[in-house]
């Protein structure tokens, strides 16, 4: 019975959150490459911190 709860919390889980094998993509898509150094920065940053360039506001 156990084991039945267990999968059945996972297939919930699942169809709620999505699949939860690969890379948390909520973390991926925090992050976007500097135009000008190409280093992972904040999505919402308004400069980079590597190069200190200017970054654009990308709304989507």
């Amino acid at each position: 019975m156990r084991k039945r709860f267990a999968n059945l919390q996972d297939r919930v889980r699942e169809i709620w959150f999505g699949d939860d094998s690969g890379p948390d993509s909520l973390l991926a898509r925090s992050f976007r490459a500097c135009d000008d150094c190409g280093e992972n920065v904040y999505v919402l940053a308004t400069s980079c911190r590597e190069c200190g360039a200017e970054l654009e506001l990308l709304a989507s």
